[in-house]
C-alpha cells in the first residue's frame, strides 16, 4: 500500500509541459516518463507564444500601442529581442513602448516548468523548522539613489528609417529640325525638292525624393551598484542628439529618473553630458 501512495504522489507532482502540436492535431505532452499525444488533464490546450510577426500584424491592423502592450502582458511571449531585431523593429515605426514591453517580457524558455523525477520526491520525514521560515526580503533600491554602472558589452547598430517621396520621372522632346528646298522653272512649269534633317530626341530625367533618416541604436549590458544587471539603450537620431554609447570596461556615475537612467558620460566633441537611457530589460545578480 505503502508504494501505491508513494507513487501517486510522484504523479501528483510531475509538471507536465507542453511542445509542438502532434500529427492529429493534438498537443505533445511531456512527462518525467515520456511524452504522448492528447489533450492536457483540464482539457484545454495552452495559447500559442506571441512572436515578432504577430506585434507587426497588431500594430498594421490599426490597434493602439496600449492595446498591444497590454496583450503582450496577458500572454505567453516568445520574441526576438537581438540588436538585429530591435532595429528591425524601430525601422517599420513601431513604438517604443511597445519594444520596450517585447524587450521586458518573459521569455517561453523562462516559462517552462521545471522537470521532476522520481528520485527528486521529499522524503516522508518532516521539514526542518528552517523551511518555514519567513523568505529574505532584500531591501529595495530608491529612485534618486546615485549608481555606479560598469559597462561589460556595448554594441552600435545603424539603420536608416525611409518616409514619402519616390522615383519620379519626366521625359521631353529636345533638339530641332532644319528643312532646305530648290526650285526651278521652265516655261510654266517649275520643278523643285525639299529635304529635312531633324536631330530631335527622347530625354528623360529621373528623381528620388524619397526622405531618408540615418538612426544609430546603441545598446550597453552593465553591472549596477544597485546589485542588477541592466541593458541599456538610446537612439542617436540627430547630430546633435546626447545618445552617445558607453564603452566596455568603463565605469559611470549614474542615476534613476522617470525616463530610465541618466548617465555621467562624454560625448564625441569631449564635452561632458547627461544622457538618459532607455531600460530596455534588468536582472537581479544575487
Amino acid at each position: 500500500m505503502r508504494i501505491q501512495v508513494v507513487i501517486a504522489l510522484v504523479l501528483l507532482q510531475l509538471p507536465l509541459s507542453f511542445a509542438a502540436e502532434c500529427p492529429d492535431g493534438t498537443t505533445r505532452i511531456q512527462t518525467s516518463f515520456g511524452s504522448y499525444c492528447g489533450v492536457p488533464p483540464d482539457g484545454k490546450l495552452p495559447p500559442k507564444p506571441l512572436k515578432n510577426q504577430d506585434i507587426f500584424s497588431l500594430m498594421k491592423a490599426g490597434l493602439s500601442s496600449e492595446i498591444v502592450v497590454a496583450k503582450i502582458k496577458s500572454s505567453t511571449c516568445d520574441f526576438d529581442t537581438s540588436p538585429a531585431a530591435l532595429a528591425e523593429l524601430k525601422s517599420t515605426s513601431i513604438p517604443d513602448a511597445v519594444i520596450l514591453a517585447m524587450v521586458q517580457a518573459p521569455s517561453k524558455q523562462e516559462m517552462r516548468p521545471l522537470q521532476t523525477s522520481v528520485s527528486q520526491v521529499p522524503p516522508a520525514e518532516p521539514l526542518p523548522t528552517a523551511a518555514y521560515e519567513k523568505p529574505i526580503q532584500r531591501q529595495s533600491v530608491n529612485a534618486t539613489q546615485g549608481l555606479k554602472l560598469k559597462i561589460l558589452q556595448e554594441q552600435s547598430v545603424p539603420y536608416t528609417q525611409t518616409s514619402g517621396g519616390g522615383i519620379s520621372t519626366s521625359c521631353n522632346i529636345v533638339g530641332t529640325a532644319n528643312t532646305s528646298a530648290s526650285a526651278s522653272t521652265f516655261g510654266n512649269t517649275t520643278y523643285g525638292n525639299a529635304t529635312t534633317n531633324s536631330n530631335q530626341h527622347m530625354s528623360c530625367n529621373s528623381y528620388d525624393t524619397t526622405i531618408r533618416w540615418p538612426h544609430v541604436l546603441n545598446v550597453m549590458f552593465a553591472e549596477a551598484s544597485d546589485g542588477n544587471s541592466y541593458i541599456l539603450a538610446c537612439d542617436r537620431a540627430w547630430r546633435w542628439s546626447k545618445c552617445v554609447p558607453l564603452r566596455a570596461g568603463e565605469v559611470f556615475n549614474a542615476r534613476f529618473t522617470g525616463k530610465g537612467i541618466e548617465v555621467d558620460a562624454v560625448n564625441t566633441k569631449g564635452n561632458e553630458e547627461k544622457p538618459t537611457y532607455h531600460i530596455l530589460q534588468s536582472k537581479s545578480l544575487r
